[in-house]
């Protein structure tokens, strides 16, 4: 692997950027033993190589016939949105803080 893409992902890190790696390959390589341990050896290398969340998704994009009805488009979404944690800074933060003089002031 070059480390053109390995500096790549280090300066997006340091950006802050959550990042995570898809890798698709094609249905074809289910019809071939050999194809298919090679086509999930190299998605292996590349997840051992960048060390980053890795989505795998197996695509048969070039049989489907209408583009716009595609629902699993959407499944694989959240699931890139679940790798790097997309929304969790979103969340309600509970911020503790000191009650201090005012609990003493109904004490009097």
């Amino acid at each position: 692997m070059f480390p053109v893409l390995l500096n790549f992902v280090d300066h997006l890190k340091r950006k802050t950027f959550n990042v995570c790696v898809v890798y698709l390959l094609d249905s074809q390589f289910m019809t071939d033993v050999t194809k298919f341990i090679s086509g999930c050896m190299a998605s292996l290398s590349a997840m051992v190589q960048l060390e980053l969340p890795h989505v795998n998704i197996l695509s048969k994009m070039d049989l489907v016939t209408n583009k716009k009805d595609l629902e699993n488009i959407q499944y694989v979404l959240s699931q890139i949105d679940y790798c790097i944690q997309y929304g969790e800074d979103a969340d309600v933060k509970v911020k503790d803080f000191d009650l201090g003089d005012d609990s003493d002031a109904g004490n009097d």
